[in-house]
């Protein structure tokens, strides 16, 4: 009777990991590791379990079983691959990828332990590697849409932006809707100047997947660099449709209606980013411009002092401040600020011209002078 309930509890497994009732699985699985005999069906057993856990995101008893299945048997290369994917969510990037160099160890060919090895390296920014473990997963498999994604996707981030456009057609070519290679290199796009064909990219994405908030956001961007500021603005209203504490969408949002001079709804769009990101330093200092532009000069330098507050190192942030500190009469005080963001940025135009503008109102016209000259050496 013992071996018929383990050959049921076997079957039962089978079924309940191609249904994907984890709940399910956890318990079958209890059962089996206190009725399995043979060593090697115990270690399957505590792997199974394992991987119910970590589906069901409890990565630290996912953990321990297959530390359990490994140490019944140390060849098991599924628990190292799986143990290796624990630690990754985890954040455990060093462990991660010791368990993948250890499933690579006892098997070259397979190819998924390869590319999460090379997704850990890409989080840790060991780009190189990263790229080299895509190039062997592509190698056993030609086909693996995946590698080519994230493998454009570290081109990317190391700069070489055509060989990511490479790989991202190359992703295309084997799934034509596949929405995230579309997105990456409309983000490429973007980045080369080339906004027509970035859109077109983000057209494509949003026809796969009309829910991408990411998509009307980069488009919107892009519609905000070409001056078209309507499309920019609806398409950043969709993005904050779909996920409303997306606090960039907020920000670009209301540096759009700044530049359509609309400064109250900027001001309202620069709160509600800041509600979401008090420590986002960008938005204190464009609502700080919103509040210059309408003359509340003291709510503008308070946002400078908070942007700066949390960037001492933004030069933006000193430059309208002494700017501002100039349209109150505080000469000293703006004279200060520039220096300051002259201090950070010595090719900083617009500060000499303004501390030129302030010398000149002081009489100091030599330093005026240097100051123009200065400004006019670099624009």
């Amino acid at each position: 009777m013992a071996s018929e309930k383990i050959e049921r509890l076997r079957a039962e497994t089978k079924r309940l990991v191609e249904a994907k009732q984890w709940d399910e699985l956890i318990s079958v699985s209890t059962e089996r590791i206190d009725l399995e005999k043979e060593p090697e069906k115990r270690a399957e057993a505590y792997f199974w379990r394992g991987a119910a856990y970590r589906e069901e995101s409890d990565l630290d008893r996912a953990i321990e079983d297959f530390d359990s299945a490994l140490n019944i048997n140390p060849e098991y290369v599924e628990a190292y691959f799986h143990r290796g994917l624990a630690y990754g969510q985890k954040g455990d990037l060093d462990r991660a990828i010791e368990d993948f160099d250890s499933v690579l160890n006892i098997n070259p060919e397979y190819a998924e332990a390869y590319f999460h090895r090379g997704l850990a390296y890409d989080e840790k920014g060991d780009f190189d590697r990263a790229i080299e473990d895509f190039d062997n997963a592509l190698n056993i498999n030609p086909e693996n849409a995946e590698a080519y994604c994230w493998r454009g996707i570290t081109y990317n981030e190391k700069g070489d932006f055509d060989r990511a456009i490479e790989d991202f057609d190359s992703v295309l070519g084997i799934n034509p809707e596949n929405a995230e290679a579309y997105f990456w290199r409309g983000i490429i796009y973007n980045k080369k100047g080339d906004f027509d064909r970035a859109i077109e990219d983000f057209d494509s994405v949003l026809g796969i997947n009309p829910e991408y908030a990411e998509a009307y956001f980069w488009r919107g961007i892009i519609y905000n660099q070409k001056g078209d500021f309507d499309r920019a603005i609806e398409d950043l209203s969709h993005a904050l449709d779909i996920n409303s504490q997306y606090a960039q969408a907020y920000y670009w949002r209301g540096r759009t209606y700044h530049q359509k001079g609309d400064f109250d709804r900027a001001i309202e769009d620069f709160d509600s980013a800041l509600g979401i990101n008090p420590e986002y330093a960008g938005v204190y200092f464009r609502r700080g411009l919103a509040c210059g532009a309408k003359g509340d000069f003291d709510r503008a330098i308070e946002d400078f002092d908070s942007a700066l507050g949390i960037n001492p190192e933004y030069a933006e942030a000193y430059c309208w401040r002494g700017i501002t500190y100039n349209q109150k009469g505080d000469f000293d005080r703006a004279i200060e600020d520039l220096s300051h963001a002259l201090d950070i940025n010595f090719q900083y135009a617009q500060a000499y011209y303004w501390r030129g503008i302030i010398y000149n109102q002081k009489g100091d016209f030599d330093r005026a002078i240097e100051d123009f000259d200065s400004a006019l050496g670099i624009n």
